[in-house]
């Protein structure tokens, strides 16, 4: 129960984290910016997971966030979110670092 319990809060933080971030307007933004030049949706989204990754260090919650930021954006653009959801996946993996658990759980290599 406590392994899945912290993939739960983890998993719950991300959303918690986009649904703060669309209540700020973001994700209106975000569409008004893709609507006005043209941008590539899928490429957009990849760069807003690496930015958040970086940023606050869960790949996770990268990942949760960027789908929740880029729902506003893709509503109205006949993108399907699977293409959303496989853009911010890598994004989320992007540059693994010292302050993501996945990098203290990962095997050590051997002295």
């Amino acid at each position: 129960m406590s392994a899945a319990g912290l993939v739960l809060l983890i998993t719950g933080a991300g959303g918690s984290l986009a649904a703060v971030l669309n209540e700020s307007g973001i994700g209106d933004f975000l569409a008004n910016i893709v609507v006005e030049y043209d941008l590539n949706i899928i490429l957009l989204t990849w760069l807003t997971a690496v930015i958040i990754r970086l940023a606050q260090g869960s790949g996770t919650v990268a990942m949760m966030t960027t789908a929740g930021l880029m729902a506003p954006v893709v509503s109205g653009m006949g993108i399907g979110l699977t293409w959303v959801a496989f853009a911010a996946a890598p994004g989320a993996l992007f540059a693994g670092h010292v302050n993501d658990s996945g990098f203290w759980i990962s095997p050590k290599w051997p002295t």
